[in-house]
This record gives structure tokens, C-alpha cells and sequence, in this order.
């Protein structure tokens, strides 16, 4: 079901998109511009709100500078804050592949602002940040967390103040804690309603 959302959000963005068939050893969908000559693949992930254990393989970074083929870029598409916060071997990876670290919460933004590519919009540096981030990022540094310089680049490209990106944020941010709640809610008064059942029951 992923792998049809992120089509039909690239889609939105009046990128064409297909698909893939393929369901291992391959990412799920490939994307290519109407206009300005490039493609990708992208891969879908989401992980449960409770999922914390979470290390480089579930990321698959690597794999996916394998699956560009002959595709120009590669795009990881996550739960923004479920990214490691901190350093991770990801970060490295990402930027030694050229491997595009994106969100679910960027997709949505750039949605809401009705950003879509046109002749006169190419889009193709969104999905190249690594590469331009790893020009600036030392080797002591490879591993830190660069979502922040990201943020800011991206709301440079679709010309949003960078205030109204983080409000963005902030908002996905209060979606999360209303679902979290929500959801302990429920298995709170599933609990009751079990201890309450009889034995037969």
C-alpha cells in the first residue's frame, strides 16, 4: 500500500510513475520527469509508532544505490521522525551513495503547497540533497544526522519560509501524539472489556 502512496504522491507532483512488479531485490517504484530529463526509483517505508529497534539494514540504503540502475537518483521515503536522530551509519551511506534521505511529512507538505514540476519548475534537486550535502560534510562528520541542513535546503528550493516548514513539522508532530493517544486509548479499553468477559467468553 506504500509503494502506491508514494506513486500517487510523485504522481500529484506531475512526475510520471509506475509501479514495479517486482516485490524483492528491487525498490518500488520508478519515476521519471515530464520536462527536465531525469528519473528515479524510491522506496516506501513505514514502520509501527512502537518500533524502536531499528538499525541500518531496516533502511536498506545500500540496496538502494544498487536498485538506481540507470536511474539518476535513488529516494528513501520514511517517517521523518523516525529517522535516527543522531549519528548513524545511514547518514554516511546515504551520502556516499548519493541515496535521498526523503519523508512522508516532506510529501505532504509539498502537496499542500501544491508544488508540482512544470517547464519552468524542475524538482530535481529535491531529490539530490545528499550529493549536494556530502560536498559540504567533512569525513569526521559523515555519520551525523544532516536532516536539519536538508529542511532548510528543501524549503529553499520550493521557496517556503523556512517558519512555515517548521510549523509544518510541528503539526505532523501533534497528528503523531493525537494518533499515539488515540490508539492507547483503544487498547486500554480492549483490556477492560476483556477482563470484564467470562471465562467462556
Amino acid at each position: 500500500m506504500s509503494d502506491i502512496l508514494l506513486a500517487k504522491s510523485l504522481s500529484e507532483m506531475n512526475l510520471e510513475v509506475a509501479v514495479l512488479t517486482q516485490r524483492s531485490d528491487s525498490a518500488d517504484i520508478i519515476a521519471q520527469s515530464r520536462y527536465h530529463g531525469y528519473s528515479l526509483v524510491g522506496d516506501a517505508k513505514t514502520f509501527r509508532l512502537s518500533r524502536t529497534a531499528k538499525n541500518a539494514k531496516d533502511f536498506k540504503v545500500v540496496s538502494m544505490a544498487q536498485w538506481k540502475g540507470d536511474c539518476d537518483y535513488s529516494v528513501l521515503v520514511c517517517p521523518y521522525y523516525q529517522y535516527p536522530k543522531s549519528v548513524s551509519t545511514i547518514y554516511k551511506e546515504a551520502l556516499d551513495h548519493n541515496v535521498s534521505l526523503f519523508s512522508w511529512e516532506y510529501l505532504y507538505m509539498l502537496l499542500k503547497e501544491g508544488v508540482t514540476e512544470s517547464p519552468s519548475c524542475n524538482l530535481r534537486e529535491l531529490f539530490n540533497q545528499s550529493a549536494i550535502i556530502a560536498n559540504a560534510t567533512t569525513v569526521v562528520n559523515a555519520k551525523a544526522n544532516f536532516l536539519q541542513q536538508q529542511n532548510v535546503n528543501i524549503a529553499d528550493i520550493i521557496n517556503m519560509p523556512q517558519s512555515r516548514f517548521d510549523d509544518y513539522l510541528k503539526e505532523i508532530v501533534k497528528i503523531l501524539v493525537e494518533r499515539g493517544n488515540a490508539e492507547i486509548g483503544y487498547y486500554e479499553s480492549e483490556q477492560q472489556r476483556v477482563k470484564q468477559l467470562s471465562r467462556e467468553d
